[in-house]
């Protein structure tokens, strides 16, 4: 991945509640450019900061002129990240299709470009801050991976394909070691997917997590988060043409004592590759502060009307494992068990493993 690549644009924005309690502002802008969202962002940066509040950007149909292939001049080329967006403290920003006739399919807004030393596309951090995306096409074109998200309050991503992004690292920055999260990287923050694609994501380097990697913890030193609740909500989805050594579309990596559960429902996973082509997970739980066993990680792959599907998934190993579950055992806690539902289409439940240890379903 070359460094010298054009970087998108950065938007730093640090957010802090409304003061005395009030009403959080509500700025809106519509776009047509990335030059233009820019601006935007600037003219309403200050007030953000000291106010908080929403800011919701509306990007015009590429039918109407909206043209986002101009994502390419960094708002600050000293910025040690050179994201398209960058979020951190508070606050709630939405960029959505401006219209409903380029609410589905190719009429969507596409954001696409390569990133400087291999950034993410967006990147929040900060236990109040939010991001929800709808309507759009993001593009990495093979060159950089897409979102990262460590301790974010939520994000959402409705009617939104990412497409071809690669992950170098398992952080916000590219160290060419080991890919997490082709094109999403998570730690200890809630997601939301509905309706949504991703294809041809890659964890390079041995990597985890093909589309996407999440953890219920934190990576920076010294902010320890133990996150329990739904790691993931994914419904009507479909993974296709991701790759990576571990979990070709998705990798969860449980090391909390919390209870976590991963749902993905009505969600299709085709031509995925991997040692584990579909879904893996790992945990490694520890003891509740308390004392005793960490919780147990769920992964519900739906049931009846609302399972997943699986089918021409590829494994690199030559097995067939494609839902595999690795529990690793910690001096600080006992392993408990994971469950996977049993009505999944395209799945076989096969005997555990070494390897993996809580479960293993093999393609039928």
């Amino acid at each position: 991945m070359a460094s010298g690549t054009a970087a998108l644009l950065l938007v730093s924005l640090l957010m802090a509640a409304a003061p005395g309690g009030g009403h959080a502002a509500l700025f809106k802008a519509t776009v047509s450019n990335c030059t233009q969202l820019q601006a935007k962002i600037r003219e309403y940066r200050d007030t953000m900061e000291t106010k908080g509040g929403t800011f919701r950007v509306s990007l015009a149909c590429p039918a109407d002129g909206g043209r986002y292939d101009d994502c390419v001049k960094p708002d600050d080329s000293f910025a040690v990240i050179q994201a398209l967006v960058r979020l951190s403290g508070r606050g709630r920003v939405t960029l959505q299709a401006a219209s409903s006739k380029c609410a589905d399919g190719d009429a969507r807004p596409r954001l696409a470009g390569a990133g400087t030393d291999g950034a993410r596309m967006f990147v929040l951090t900060g236990p109040g801050v939010q991001l929800e995306l709808n309507s759009l096409i993001l593009d990495g074109l093979s060159l950089r991976p897409g979102i990262f998200a460590e301790n974010a309050k939520r994000l959402v991503l409705r009617k939104v394909d990412l497409q071809n992004f690669t992950a170098s690292s398992c952080d916000a920055y590219s160290f060419l070691n080991k890919g997490c999260g082709g094109a999403l990287l998570t730690y200890a923050t809630p997601v939301t997917v509905e309706d949504g694609a991703f294809s041809g994501n890659t964890a390079a380097f041995s990597g985890s997590g093909g589309a996407i990697y999440a953890e219920a913890g934190t990576l920076t030193p010294g902010a320890s988060k133990f996150f329990g609740g739904t790691i993931l909500a994914i419904t009507r989805t479909i993974f296709k043409g991701n790759t990576a050594t571990e979990g070709g579309a998705i990798y969860i990596n449980k090391v909390s004592p919390k209870a976590a559960k991963v749902l993905c429902t009505k969600c299709t996973f085709t031509a995925n590759s991997g040692n584990c082509s579909a879904v893996q997970s790992a945990r490694s739980d520890f003891k509740k502060p308390s004392g005793g066993a960490g919780a147990p990680l769920t992964l519900d792959l739906g049931s009846r009307k609302s399972a997943s599907s699986f089918a021409g998934n590829i494994n690199l190993d030559g097995s067939k494992n494609t839902v595999c579950g690795s529990a690793v055992k910690s001096p600080q806690g006992k392993v408990t068990l994971s469950k996977v539902p049993k009505s999944v289409t395209g799945l076989t439940k096969a005997a555990v493993s070494t390897q993996f240890s809580d479960f293993l379903f093999t393609q039928s």
